[in-house]
């Protein structure tokens, strides 16, 4: 299955880098991990990722199941360039 490239809006790569920058060892670990995820998982068929947003349609939402606390990311499939664009990344506070 051919791959898609994922990059991130700069505010949320900007944002994600500053809480990453203030975060104990712990929290760091979870940001690299949900980062590595979210770069890895919506590579390969990202319109199996998550739900279309009901004001958005363009857009999707994911849970990642396997985060404690819960990380959640929204994004949008640029399918002509086989990309997909990270517009916001939630992690609950523990």
């Amino acid at each position: 299955m051919p791959q898609h490239s994922v990059v991130w809006a700069a505010d949320v790569q900007n944002d994600f880098t500053e809480q990453w920058l203030i975060s104990d060892s712990t929290r760091r670990r979870l940001l690299t991990d949900a980062a590595n995820a979210i770069d890895r998982e919506l590579a390969v068929a990202p319109e199996t990722r998550g739900r279309p947003l009901p004001s958005e349609p363009t857009l999707r939402a994911w849970r990642l199941p396997q985060f404690t606390p819960p990380v959640s990311v929204v994004f949008e499939i640029l399918s002509e360039d086989r990309t997909v664009r990270v517009l916001r990344i939630i992690i609950a506070n523990s």
